[in-house]
């Protein structure tokens, strides 16, 4: 389904209004999101989710899919004349319980060829994003992420042809709810500097969330600014964990 703004808008409003405060409650067991009931004269728009829901996934997962369902309870999954239905879809691998990038591109396809969907809502990982990205863009089909904080999928400067390699069509489709990477380390390194701390630990976990969040906290908390803007922090030491690379 090609995008409508307004109609957009006012899915997205639906979906996210309550995200944030939903997924800091306790997550119930994983349920599978109901099947809405099409409107009179068979009006119906569907929502894809998709995020990993297996391993230690499952909580966060679960707290994620549940906010959605509440939004759409609280409007009785309407909007307009529209019946709303959401369709999740996991995008972790059985054998390893994390998200998977064949997975991912399944999803997104999944959704593409639904000729009743309007918005793919997720990824949950910022590197699945990088997958379905360039396939919703493609289609003509509105992206919104709930928690990809990477940089580079929206901004330059980071890796090379980014964030163009993600609209070969040259249009913007993919939307964030909340402030990336960059905005998280500096926030820190602000909120740092308020507290009067002159020294940091900077644990990475080698994920691109980890990095990204750390990187930018280290730059900001050793740059020397003009009018005395953030302390000149020595770097004591910085750990990386030792789990894969660029995961999440």
């Amino acid at each position: 389904m090609k995008l409508n703004k307004n109609l957009l808008l006012l899915v997205v409003a639906i979906l996210v209004v309550n995200l944030v405060a939903a997924c800091a409650q306790p997550a119930a067991a994983p349920t599978q999101a109901p099947a809405a009931q099409p409107a009179a004269g068979g009006k119906t728009i569907k929502v894809y989710a998709s995020w990993p829901m297996q391993g230690s996934m499952i909580p966060e997962g679960t707290a994620m899919l549940n906010a959605a369902k509440m939004a759409l309870d609280e409007v009785n999954s309407t909007a307009a004349s529209y019946k709303i239905e959401l369709v999740f879809l996991d995008d972790a691998s059985p054998t390893t319980g994390s998200w998977d990038g064949q997975v991912e591109a399944g999803n997104a396809q999944k959704a593409i060829a639904d000729d009743q969907a309007l918005v793919y809502f997720g990824t949950y990982n910022s590197g699945a994003a990088k997958i379905s990205m360039p396939l919703t863009n493609k289609a003509g089909m509105a992206q919104i992420t709930p928690a990809n904080s990477y940089p580079g999928l929206t901004k330059d400067g980071y890796a090379q042809g980014e964030p163009g390699i993600y609209r070969p069509t040259g249009k913007v489709n993919y939307f964030r709810t909340f402030g990336a990477d960059d905005l998280q380390g500096s926030s820190a390194a602000a909120w740092a500097k308020c507290l009067g701390f002159k020294k940091v630990y900077i644990l990475d976990d080698r994920q691109l969330y980890g990095k990204g969040v750390g990187r930018r906290l280290r730059e900001d908390g050793e740059a020397d600014r003009p009018g005395g803007r953030g302390p000149r922090w020595r770097r004591e030491r910085e750990h990386r964990l030792s789990r894969p690379p660029d995961q999440g």
